[in-house]
């Protein structure tokens, strides 16, 4: 019972969990990061993801497994 109950909370949470842990800001549309997104988004006819920065100098992009979780992330270092 326990497993189930960690798998369901582990899929269904999973990018929430990582954004708080990661101590992730959402961006709105006076950064730089959501207008490229929002200028991808509007090409391929796509609704608009959120997007969130992560404060990090390490520079890499977090993609969510699971694709309902379409919020994009980045650190600072990109």
């Amino acid at each position: 019972m326990f497993a189930a109950v960690t798998n369901f909370v582990s899929y269904w949470f999973s990018d929430k969990i990582v954004l708080k842990m990661y101590g992730a800001q959402e961006v709105g549309p006076d950064h730089r990061l959501f207008r490229i997104v929002a200028g991808l988004a509007r090409r391929a006819s796509l609704p608009q993801p959120r997007c969130y920065v992560i404060p990090q100098a390490s520079p890499t992009r977090l993609r969510p497994a699971e694709p309902r979780a379409c919020g994009r992330r980045a650190t600072e270092g990109i």
